[in-house]
């Protein structure tokens, strides 16, 4: 039934032109076909802007992916876009264009950057300036082209829906394998939005089939060595040829190095499709010296109002040369974190200098024994103590049942065994005043496992103690038996050498010594969020649930077993928090429940 539910939500997020109250677009020109370098044929489609006028010299904007592309310009070109030529590109191997569709191969970057360098300043109605603009599908792409494009005309870039490492971003989290959003959008919608869009072009025009009958069924589904590169093992390298895994080598992170052109990245901390975390490494990875912006907001994976940030940092770098362009190149202002955005109210945003935040007060909390979380300077031997829960390998969590029956016992026989043990441990910090987090979070764990592995699911939640009104703010997880690859040289620290970002190599797994005590370092992913004062922060540990609580992610389960969380002078289990320097722009009075873009709320939830 989760299957059924997860390939219904991925169709209704299938791409689609027009909308709701949006002006009609201009209408589209004919299908090109663009030869690149090595003679593949390269579908392309313009849209002129409103005003277009013969002989005047326009800056093109360019969107490339492998849904619609060429075919669906009308999504990408609007009525009143009077300063730019929309160019939309199928990826090589979709749609009208020749060859054999590589996912995310760097050929397809190349074809996409040899036609910003080469075929549109050929062009008579080019100025032979150039932007890249994309979400998603288009960003992650449009991403990866900008690494190939030399800057003589590729002026800016404006993506968002990013996924850093394809590896540790979406297939592995925390090493922990899902296989839910990533296999059902590589074999199933986005070989069916490919075909939807481009259905009556391959049927009316002999170009376009010819062209499509190269594919060979490349875009059909994920090919053979794909799936094995990408979900065969749990290790990074191909055990036979010693080579990266396919999610290292494709990867924005693997490319970043590469990128000269001024980018702004978009992040929304509920992503359900992209992730949660894609935007954040990115933005920190950028080379030095390239001109950045990161605009950070509560919301799903299809933000309600990014299009407007976009086009400023587009305009501001190809109509003024990056000058007189106010907010967009003030150093001061290079992030923009909005909270609490309702549907397109939106507040104004809290501008900072970087990411994570500068002035962030980075705290350490104990979980205690007794189920509170104490500030770790204000922490006594009270605290100690030790705290068991049941890891029933698949997590029941879902969305409408955040901690329910939290201290019920569990029963287990499904799994081999029964325990009176609840199956979630489960902290909470009060707030007496208003207090806003922003960043990413990081919880060491020190615990013992009853089995030689086990799945860490960390859940920080927004509990009204006054309502029981339950958010659902932000998770992390871990695979135990990956811990072995954790590298604290490579894992990012706060100016305090606190681990914010633990890295882990996944070079393969090392079995846990059975109640042996263990540390354990879990990533959890940023977020930016005001808790009320009556409010309390809740950290919930469990097994990943069987779909993530936001409802497109699905979890291997593993090894069913206790866990036994510790606490003493020489195990110190603490929860890292980045309080902010000042409260952002929020509302007056707490938002209903449920009313944040993107956030999980349900009433009452605990129990």
């Amino acid at each position: 039934m989760r299957r059924i539910l997860l390939i219904a939500l991925l169709v209704a997020m299938v791409p689609v032109t027009g909308g709701l109250g949006r002006a009609a677009p201009p209408p589209a020109g004919p299908m090109q076909y663009v030869a690149v370098d090595d003679g593949t044929e390269i579908a392309v489609r313009l849209c002129y802007p409103d005003g277009y006028v013969e002989g005047t010299k326009y800056p093109a904007l360019v969107q490339i992916d492998g849904y619609g592309g060429a075919a669906s310009l009308n999504s990408n070109c609007y009525a009143g876009m009077h300063d730019y030529v929309s160019v939309a590109i199928s990826l090589r191997g979709t749609g009208c264009s020749g060859g054999q569709l590589s996912l995310f191969g760097d050929r397809s970057s190349q074809d996409g950057a040899w036609i910003i360098d080469n075929w549109i300043p050929s062009q008579g109605w080019s100025n032979g300036k150039v932007g890249i603009i994309g979400h998603s599908y288009g960003g992650l792409t449009g991403f990866l082209v900008a690494s190939f494009a030399t800057t003589e005309h590729l002026k800016a870039v404006a993506v968002s829906g990013l996924i850093d490492d394809f590896y540790r971003g979406i297939v592995y989290p925390g090493g922990v394998l899902n296989y839910g959003f990533p296999l059902l959008w590589g074999a199933g919608l986005r070989p069916f939005a490919e075909h939807m869009a481009n259905a009556s072009f391959i049927a009316s025009d002999s170009h376009c089939a010819a062209n499509y009958a190269q594919h060979q069924g490349s875009d059909a589904a994920p090919t053979p060595d794909l799936l094995l590169g990408t979900y065969g093992s749990p290790f990074t390298r191909d055990p036979v040829t010693g080579a990266d895994a396919w999610g290292i080598t494709h990867s924005l992170l693997a490319h970043e190095k590469n990128i000269k052109a001024p980018m702004e990245l978009g992040q929304q901390y509920q992503d359900e499709q992209t992730g949660p975390r894609g935007g954040h490494v990115l933005w920190e990875n950028i080379p030095a010296g390239v001109p950045k912006r990161i605009v950070i907001s509560t919301g799903r994976h299809n933000p309600s109002a990014s299009v407007g940030t976009k086009m400023d940092w587009l305009d501001c770098w190809i109509l003024k040369d990056g000058q007189d362009c106010g907010d967009a190149t003030d150093p001061a202002k290079r992030v923009m974190l909005y909270f609490e955005s309702e549907g397109n109210d939106r507040l104004a945003p809290y501008f900072a200098s970087d990411w994570p935040l500068p002035g962030t007060d980075w705290e350490r909390y104990k979980l205690c024994a007794g189920g509170t979380l104490v500030e770790r300077s204000a922490a006594t031997t009270a605290c100690d103590g030790e705290v068991s829960y049941a890891s029933t390998g698949a997590g029941r969590h879902m969305t409408g049942d955040l901690g329910q029956a939290v201290s019920n016992p569990a029963p287990l026989a499904p799994y081999g065994f029964t325990t009176g043990l609840p199956d979630t441990a489960r902290y909470t910090l009060d707030f007496s005043q208003d207090t806003a987090l922003a960043g990413p979070l990081e919880l060491s764990l020190w615990a013992k496992l009853s089995s030689p592995d086990g799945n860490f699911w960390a859940e920080v939640l927004d509990l009204d103690t006054s309502t029981g009104a339950t958010t659902f703010v932000q998770r992390g997880l871990l695979r135990g038996a990956a811990n072995g690859g954790f590298d604290e040289s490579r894992s990012q620290k706060t100016p305090g050498g606190e681990i914010y970002r633990p890295y882990y190599s996944y070079a393969g797994l090392t079995p846990i010594v059975p109640e042996s005590p263990t540390k354990f370092e879990i990533e959890i992913f940023p977020l930016g969020h005001v808790w009320r004062a009556g409010h309390q922060l809740v950290l919930q540990l469990h097994a990943p649930p069987a779909n993530d609580p936001i409802s497109t992610y699905a979890y291997e389960p593993t090894t069913p077993g206790v866990v036994t969380i510790l606490q003493d002078a020489d195990h110190p289990t603490t929860l890292l928090l980045p309080f902010m320097p000042t409260l952002p722009p929020h509302r007056a009075t707490a938002p209903a429940c449920g009313a944040v873009n993107g956030e999980v709320c349900v009433t009452p939830a605990l129990g």
